[in-house]
């Protein structure tokens, strides 16, 4: 994890390596979103099956928080594993490009992240034990 820093990158900063990123990897962005935990993209194998084009939502970025946040989304894109049928494994790849790729990765990021995956885990642990599939994993 990298060391905290005294100079955070400006919000405007953070804006703009979320829409480089998005612009590179031709993924649309979509900042539209009220709160950060509603962010999502279109799965992958999606986009792949039905041509259509990669897109992430998520709110704008007023934080280290909503910044994370995009950074996992892409992250969906660009990362490893995300043609898995298993969510968990998805999930934590896209925390891990996320990170890897953050203009800056503070503790707090860093607690959120694992919260964030924590409850992914579980939502998992609770379908596996009702027979049910995710429907990201169908």
């Amino acid at each position: 994890m990298r060391k905290k820093s005294s100079n955070r990158p400006s919000l405007s900063a953070m804006t703009e390596h979320v829409e480089r990123l998005c612009r590179n990897a031709d993924i649309i962005w979509r900042p539209w979103l009220q709160r950060v935990d509603r962010a999502y993209c279109l799965r992958l194998v999606d986009c792949e099956l039905f041509d259509i084009s990669r897109e992430i939502v998520t709110a704008p970025i007023h934080s280290v928080f909503s910044y994370a946040t995009a950074l996992h989304e892409i992250g969906h894109y660009l990362s490893r594993y995300q043609r898995s049928k298993n969510s968990v494994t998805r999930e934590r790849w896209a925390w891990s490009w996320g990170r890897a790729n953050a203009l800056v990765w503070t503790e707090a990021m860093e607690r959120y992240a694992v919260r964030a995956l924590a409850r992914c885990e579980k939502l998992e642990r609770r379908r596996h034990k009702t027979g049910r599939r995710s429907a990201a994993g169908r």
